[in-house]
């Protein structure tokens, strides 16, 4: 089964098609517990899906083809997740690069996520710092100097076993620098 897109005037790609129409109205689905949107809120959804739509031909990736258009077994079924109300049993692409759609969602995990071992970290009486390291370089350079360079500067900097996962000296969560 097929659902085809929604857009900005409530009409979809298939019109003759068993598909839902979309209410003029912010979607709150009249479910108790369900945010009413705001503009600003259906603008950017709206946005985003206008963005998706344009991009299914270009990006060439049937996942993304298939996005927000395709059902899962089961059907779909309206939920409330954070206050929100939407559809479960659609396919969705995962895509944080490429989908304007999913992208919005991946990224709120991802935040929520660095927030948790943020407020973890600094109750265990740590610090955090982001640092971005970076190397002038040409294009004459050979990587595989430009590597050792790299290196020896990040064992003097942190140590001989830095980024080595478990070993002594070694940076948080066993991060490599190469």
């Amino acid at each position: 089964m097929q659902v085809s897109g929604l857009h900005q005037n409530g009409e979809t790609d298939n019109p003759g098609s068993r598909t839902a129409k979309r209410d003029a109205a912010p979607f709150s689905g009249g479910v108790p517990g369900a945010k009413p949107e705001t503009g600003t809120d259906t603008a950017a959804r709206d946005a985003a899906f206008i963005l998706r739509e344009a991009l299914r031909p270009l990006s060439g990736l049937q996942r993304l083809a298939d996005c927000g258009l395709s059902v899962l077994a089961g059907g779909v079924t309206p939920v409330i997740r954070n206050g929100r109300a939407g559809f479960a049993g659609v396919v969705t692409c995962g895509s944080v690069h490429v989908c304007p759609c999913c992208s919005t969602s991946i990224r709120r995990v991802r935040q929520d996520e660095l927030e948790q071992v943020g407020e973890f970290w600094e109750c265990q009486s740590c610090g955090l710092v982001m640092m971005t390291l970076t190397m002038r370089h040409y294009l004459r350079d050979r990587l595989e100097d430009l590597l050792g360079k790299q290196r020896e500067a990040w064992k003097r900097g942190f140590g001989q076993n830095a980024g080595r996962a478990g070993a002594p000296g070694s940076t948080p969560l066993g991060v490599r620098p190469y």
